[in-house]
């Protein structure tokens, strides 16, 4: 009578050892028939690994030039690594036309390159994906491997409601807020600052400490001399007049003649100008005056018939 049960029992010397079976599986001459379960080792020569979660069963396909299909999930636990051999690149694609893939959660890349040619990377989102690099660059070209496409930065959650960083021709905005920071700066021998409105400089935040300065000597070769000069008398009247028109490199030197009886009043304007808005030069008197054109100068006589004579370069 045959065995229909699962399990052979094999009789020992003095005692009895199970097999583990299964008994009337479906196939081909095994429907009366017991099929051993058995656990499987790998290795090479000399080597027993027992398969396991963490010893899974390698498996190399070769020899055929028939396209292999994998329909359905493919979602290992634990880490997942897939090896082209000769060394060429895996393609990897969402469809058969080379399709873009989706990836969620954090894609970790160690001592490779990750390359994308003539793609988009996109669906970033702040509160889900980041883009970390460590150590390394983070280069992006056009298309075409030249060209450097547009890549526009934005600050806080980003998209409608982050603001864009701001640039300044090619270089990047950066402002540092209650923070101090160091730096080590490379100036040329001529640095020009600019200000919109008052430019303070001081030794301190509270613009209480002087900037210490040192003056160097200062080598002065050659001054360039007036090419000639003007010179005249003008009868200074009771109500005033505006002296002759003479262009001025070095200004004008007037002078009230020793003769005159009364007072001549200089100034700038004619109002005011009079005995107690204007400079008094008594008889003999002189002064100097820095203007670059002899008709700045507007003079009245204490009384009526006083001299003035000029000399002007």
């Amino acid at each position: 009578m045959p065995d229909t049960g699962s399990n052979i029992i094999v009789q020992t010397v003095g005692n009895t050892a199970n097999l583990a079976t299964d008994f009337g599986t479906n196939g081909v001459n095994l429907a009366d028939a017991h099929v051993p379960l058995q656990k499987i080792a790998y290795g090479n020569s000399g080597q027993a690994i027992r398969v396991s979660d963490t010893n899974p069963l390698p498996i190399t396909v070769s020899g055929s030039d028939v396209a292999i299909s994998v329909s359905g999930l493919v979602g290992p636990s634990g880490e997942f690594g897939i090896v082209n051999a000769g060394n060429k690149y895996l393609r990897v694609a969402g469809t058969s036309a080379g399709g873009g893939i989706t990836v969620q959660g954090e894609v970790g890349i160690t001592a490779l390159n990750l390359s994308v040619t003539g793609g988009i990377i996109s669906g970033l989102k702040s509160n889900r994906d980041a883009l970390k690099v460590e150590g390394g660059t983070l280069s992006i070209f056009g298309a075409d491997g030249g060209t450097f496409p547009a890549v526009k930065l934005f600050a806080g959650g980003g998209g409608s409601t982050g603001a864009a960083v701001g640039i300044s021709g090619d270089a990047i905005k950066v402002a540092v807020v209650d923070a101090g920071f160091t730096a080590v700066v490379s100036l040329s021998a001529t640095v020009g600052v600019t200000n919109s409105g008052i430019l303070k400089v001081a030794g301190d935040g509270d613009f209480s400490t002087p900037v210490g300065a040192t003056l160097q000597p200062i080598n002065i070769n050659s001054i360039a001399q007036p090419s000639g000069f003007t010179t005249g008398q003008v009868d200074v009247i009771s109500d005033g007049r505006q002296l002759p028109a003479a262009v001025l490199n070095s200004g004008v030197k007037l002078k009230a003649v020793s003769s005159n009886t009364s007072a001549i009043y200089l100034g700038h304007t004619f109002n005011p100008l009079g005995i107690t808005s204007g400079y008094p030069l008594l008889a003999g008197e002189s002064c100097f005056l820095e203007v670059n054109n002899l008709n700045l100068v507007n003079v009245l006589g204490g009384a009526t018939g006083q001299l003035l004579s000029y000399i002007g370069s």
